[in-house]
């Protein structure tokens, strides 16, 4: 593990913390359980659940070292991680609010894991997929470049764990659709070259109001954008994507 517990715990500000204190807001003081599909180590939960213990938490995640660092992470808090692939998952059903961040472009088996996002949410409740094109759109190396080629073109021949594509919004927002979702939304957030300062202000001590303004400067400019831009241009400038829901039934 190359950071410890206290280090992944230390407050910080970036835009996905932004937008799970956003999105729970919605949800005013009432109890939330929440689903979070393929939830990694869970390293930015405990600064979320910490200023809002309404939160019921439940994390589903393959990776058993990832699985042990969000337990641990986790321990003081309502909240569980509990083995499996989303797509399969069996964390149970009627939840308020189910989401994954950052999985997508890792989902292999998309159409089931969608499905089981919508399974597992309450008539009423929330679905929310927000993920990242990044690795299509702006490779870091070749590797990453070839991964993201053969994902697409060979799927077959590449393991669950390492599968890394490029999902269409649009596609998303059709499956969800026709699953029983409702007011089904695609936006779009995390200015590429935003993002890039906002990794350097994190590390800054001195960071935090320039950080606040990054995230403010992305919605703002996002909006402007959004009524005047094609979705694949929205794509480019702004490489994390947020499809949303709510279920009818």
């Amino acid at each position: 593990m190359s950071r410890t517990t206290s280090e992944m715990t230390a407050p910080t500000l970036d835009f996905k913390i932004a937008f799970l204190n956003g999105l729970l807001s919605e949800f005013g003081d009432r109890p939330i359980r929440l689903l979070d599909m393929g939830c990694g180590t869970a390293k930015d939960w405990p600064i979320i659940l910490r200023s809002r213990p309404r939160v019921t938490y439940v994390g589903v995640e393959p990776d058993s070292k990832s699985r042990a660092v969000a337990n641990d992470l986790l321990r003081s808090f309502p909240a569980k991680v509990i083995a499996g692939w989303g797509e399969a998952t069996n964390a149970g059903e009627g939840f308020d609010l189910t989401l994954s961040l950052s999985v997508l472009e890792h989902v292999k088996y998309l159409d089931p894991f969608l499905r089981a996002s919508v399974a597992a949410t309450r008539p009423g409740g929330t679905v929310v997929h927000r993920y990242d094109l990044g690795h299509s759109l702006y490779p870091v190396n070749i590797s990453e470049r070839t991964l993201v080629a053969a994902s697409r073109r060979i799927p077959w021949m590449v393991p669950a764990s390492r599968f890394t594509t490029h999902v269409e919004p649009s596609r998303v927002a059709r499956t969800l659709n026709s699953l029983g979702l409702s007011k089904v939304d695609v936006s779009y957030a995390q200015m590429y070259s935003l993002k890039q300062a906002m990794n350097r202000l994190s590390r800054m001590e001195n960071g935090h109001e320039l950080a606040n303004r990054v995230l403010t400067l992305d919605a703002d400019v996002g909006k402007a954008l959004r009524a005047v831009v094609s979705d694949r241009e929205m794509a480019f400038l702004f490489p994390s994507v947020i499809v949303r829901g709510v279920k009818d039934r």
